[in-house]
């Protein structure tokens, strides 16, 4: 674990696209932002590929109940994130998931992009005359 400080975006993605496994430890009960919404990390760490450990925040607890490639850690112990890296390290040597699995489930389920299609295919015009 490196804590590099804070980094321009751009060497910020980089960074995180050379990374195994993204950490988010959120305040997961006083956040309005991180508690009702998608966070911004999240997603870039599921496009970048990575594996993530992050609090139970709703997003994250979907994920980890649909995928193998999230773990929850209900606090910020140091026993309790070992234990949920060791369970990813376990995942990445014993899965056939690969980044472009992880990406493909973020395109998927996260992108605007996707969500933005499936939105304006429900919209009626009216019909014009």
């Amino acid at each position: 674990v490196v804590d590099v400080g804070m980094l321009p975006y751009k060497d910020m993605l980089e960074l995180m696209a050379s990374s195994d496994i993204g950490v988010l430890l959120y305040d997961h009960r006083g956040s309005f932002g991180n508690r009702y919404q998608q966070p911004g990390r999240f997603t870039e760490y599921l496009r970048c590929g990575l594996h993530l450990i992050a609090t139970p925040f709703p997003c994250a607890q979907a994920l980890a109940g649909q995928t193998t490639y999230c773990q929850v850690v209900h606090g910020y112990s140091s026993d309790e994130i070992s234990e949920a890296l060791n369970a990813l390290i376990r995942v990445r040597r014993n899965s056939h998931e690969s980044r472009s699995d992880i990406k493909r489930f973020a395109h998927e389920n996260t992108s605007y992009e996707t969500f933005a299609a499936k939105i304006a295919s429900q919209i009626l015009v009216p019909n014009q005359k």
